[in-house]
């Protein structure tokens, strides 16, 4: 039996480190092969105060989205 990853994105975790970074190009390299979109994830501790989770939240999504806009070649991606 053939299983197919039709449709299903591939997901990339990011601890935001340069070699996280190289991890993220190589997803990104098996998702355009394979003409799938992507969904890059990082973690916050969650034990964080709200205010200081928040802004380690927003600012990691936006150091993904810049990476993966720099690399998607109009790919499809999301940031979550």
């Amino acid at each position: 039996m053939t299983r197919t990853l039709a449709h299903k994105p591939i997901l990339i975790a990011s601890d935001l480190s340069a070699r996280s970074d190289r991890a993220v190009r190589r997803g990104f390299a098996l998702a355009r092969h394979q003409s799938l979109p992507v969904v890059l994830v990082t973690a916050v501790d969650d034990a964080l105060p709200d205010d200081i989770a928040a802004t380690m939240t927003s600012k990691a999504h936006d150091n993904l989205d810049r990476l993966a806009a720099s690399i998607s070649e109009g790919m499809e991606y999301t940031v979550r």
